[in-house]
């Protein structure tokens, strides 16, 4: 019975962070460039007897499938149709992004994202003379902005040979480990457009129902353990 008891903790102890983790996803479906996590399980076995005796959750996965494109106006947001990151440098570093949510700084001109961190380009930041306005750069493709004629700045794009080495920051960030195999992206660049989140509300709902009925078959489990035992030494 005891056996059960430990059975029933570790399950509850791991669906509880599946439900988190599952929160997490249904939090940020609007988050451009969100990647949603995923949890698996195995099986924890008792050493002599190599009987089954609970279950763990592994460290979270991210799921890198490529999130619905959406038109924003904005000739300077920009979203990958491919694979690849845009870059940014934040406070920590070197940091990779699917979030292309780009505007000008009001005071140097230079390209930032959303939070004010400035968006590596190719060779260098990239800086647009506060004379030219919005509407009149234009894209191409390969990441390349020009006005009047110009070439303004390339976007840096970087994809690795292994997303999974990643390591997520916050909501929409990563960090590349040292020695991750890295190259420039062929991914095509597509402009006045954003990539939202790859988490998708109904298959994330049906996940937090089913997870929330095993927790609570759980629940109902180790309480009629336990009030068996306690029948038991009464008895």
């Amino acid at each position: 019975m005891l056996r059960g008891l430990y059975s029933g903790a570790t399950a509850m102890n791991a669906l509880t962070k599946q439900q988190e983790l599952i929160s997490s996803n249904l939090a940020n479906i609007n988050s451009n460039g969100f990647r949603r996590a995923v949890l698996s399980f195995e099986e924890l076995r008792e050493g002599t007897t190599d009987k089954q005796i609970g279950v763990s959750a592994n460290k979270p996965s991210i799921d890198f499938s490529t999130g619905t494109p959406q038109q924003t106006g904005n000739p300077l947001d920009a979203s990958i149709s491919g694979d690849g990151f845009f870059s940014v440098q934040t406070p920590d570093g070197t940091r990779y992004t699917r979030a292309g949510s780009f505007h000008r700084d009001p005071n140097s001109g230079q390209l930032v994202n959303a939070e004010g961190f400035p968006v590596d380009g190719d060779g260098g930041p990239i800086n647009i003379d506060p004379s030219i306005s919005d509407r009149e750069i234009s894209m191409d493709t390969t990441g390349i902005f020009s006005a009047r004629g110009l070439s303004l700045g390339k976007l840096a794009v970087t994809k690795f040979a292994d997303n999974s080495q990643l390591i997520p920051h916050g909501q929409v960030y990563f960090e590349a480990p040292a020695g991750a195999a890295s190259e420039v992206s062929p991914g095509e660049i597509i402009q006045g457009s954003l990539e939202m989140s790859n988490s998708q509300p109904v298959t994330e709902l049906i996940n937090l129902i089913i997870t929330s009925r095993m927790f609570e078959a759980a629940e109902r489990s180790m309480r009629t353990i336990s009030e068996t035992i306690q029948l038991h030494y009464r008895a």
